[in-house]
């Protein structure tokens, strides 16, 4: 039985005791962290997670099914070491969400190891003149590079706004995928735009323009696209802090294709930092000149998990991610999910390919959902919260469009207008929501 050690709960909304923790956590000082949202904790005394665990995030994502992602430090040092050299060096951040979730932990990360303070977002909906306001603050204080993590309709609503995303030196975009014109808009804007992929399982976006961050490897095993690398999370928790071994087994496999149990982890401490002056490595003093300049991350060095048989070999492991996608010449393309489609007279209709071609028609923001119906079973509908002057119109070439480059499953009944399209806290639209309302 894996052995269990003492975790602690810490509110992500106390940001400077939040950083504090964070920083701790990093060094491998303190219990493992429990981030929560609010600032009331849990009411729960001495919490435990299994050895190893160095924090765990909470997320229900789209689905609705709670998941508690037991990440090890490491794993979190070797993103932030890889997302650095693949952006073009450490820099200053401006978070958009609460360190509770994947993305805005990732903030503090980067931060920490570059020696910086992030900005932040006010809790509440997200409004694009106090990310403008709040941005040009920023600049004015941060020295080097200056990045943001954004969801797609947030990107479109800053650039309604204002031209304040042009002064970033990369604007990474996750969540769902980006609709072409709004790539064509941003680019002409000036607009550095890195579209990524991941998970809360892979420490968030691991791929970045197509192409897997530095350590990390992508395969597509009969449709579905795997991840490996050393930034995986180490698995699932039950509600009372042991390993979910049945959920954690289904998501994460490895190539001997035995259960987690079968599988001894270890974790190997990081090399130690070099300390010779004369040594022109990465852990040389930087000159006087540099000083308050942003740190590479390379002078935190991560350790490695790796996962060893019976008998003593390495076995690699890969996340499931449930998505569906192709690999063509070393990059990347994502699909949709696996599991959101509709059945609409026996055909099986993928959402988030209609979510696509509307969005690449010109409906920016559409959601597809699946509505009853009683001759098909099931049939798409599409919610929007831009206007038309002529709805009609634009319903039958989003249809049209469908029909094409899907099949005549995919063509939409209708498109609703919303007011305003229901989001989750992480900024993706809530298809829940959406769904109950057809």
């Amino acid at each position: 039985m894996t052995e269990q050690v003492p975790a602690r709960y810490v509110s992500a909304t106390d940001r400077e005791a939040f950083a504090d923790a964070v920083a701790d956590m990093l060094a491998g000082i303190g219990p493992a962290l429990l981030p929560v949202a609010g600032p009331e904790l849990p009411a729960e005394t001495n919490p435990t997670v299994p050895a190893g665990v160095d924090v765990v995030i909470e997320t229900s994502g789209s689905s609705g099914i709670p998941k508690r992602i037991a990440h090890s430090r490491h794993a979190l040092l070797h993103s932030a070491r890889a997302t650095e050299r693949v952006l073009g060096g450490p820099g200053t951040w401006l978070s958009a969400l609460p360190g509770n979730y994947i993305a805005g932990l990732q903030v503090l990360v980067r931060s920490h190891l570059a020696g910086t303070t992030p900005a932040y977002l006010p809790p509440g909906p997200f409004d694009p003149a106090v990310f403008e306001a709040h941005s040009r603050l920023m600049f004015t204080r941060a020295l080097g590079r200056r990045y943001v993590s954004l969801v797609p309709t947030q990107v479109q609503r800053v650039l309604d706004h204002s031209d304040v995303l042009a002064e970033f030196d990369a604007v990474l975009v996750g969540g769902q995928a980006i609709p072409e014109p709004l790539r064509e808009r941003a680019r002409a804007a000036g607009v550095t735009l890195v579209r990524t992929y991941g998970a809360s399982e892979t420490g968030g976006g691991c791929v970045y323009d197509g192409v897997p961050l530095p350590g990390v490897s992508a395969a597509i095993i009969a449709g579905e696209i795997r991840l490996s690398g050393p930034l995986l999370a180490l698995g699932y928790l039950a509600a009372d802090g042991t390993w979910d071994s049945i959920r954690t087994d289904a998501a994460f496999v490895f190539d001997d294709d035995r259960g987690g149990a079968e599988h001894e982890l270890q974790i190997l401490p990081p090399p130690p930092a070099v300390s010779d002056p004369v040594h022109a490595g990465a852990y040389d003093s930087r000159p006087e000149s540099e000083v308050g300049m942003p740190t590479p991350a390379e002078s935190t060095p991560a350790g490695s998990i790796r996962y060893l048989d019976s008998i003593g070999s390495v076995v690699q492991r890969a996340l499931r991610t449930g998505d569906t996608g192709e690999i063509v010449d070393g990059v990347l393309a994502v699909h949709g999910r696996i599991d959101n489609v509709l059945i609409s007279g026996g055909i099986n209709v993928s959402l988030d390919r209609i979510d696509r071609v509307a969005r690449d028609a010109g409906l920016e923001d559409a959601v597809a959902v699946a509505a009853p119906d009683e001759r098909w079973g099931q049939v798409p509908v599409v919610f929007t919260a831009v206007q038309d002057a002529d709805p009609e119109a634009r319903l039958e070439r989003i249809r049209a469009a469908c029909a094409e480059q899907i099949g005549r499953e995919a063509r939409p009944r209708a498109i609703i207008l919303l007011p305003e399209m229901p989001l989750l806290a992480s900024g993706k639209p809530d298809r829940r929501a959406l769904a109950a309302r057809t």
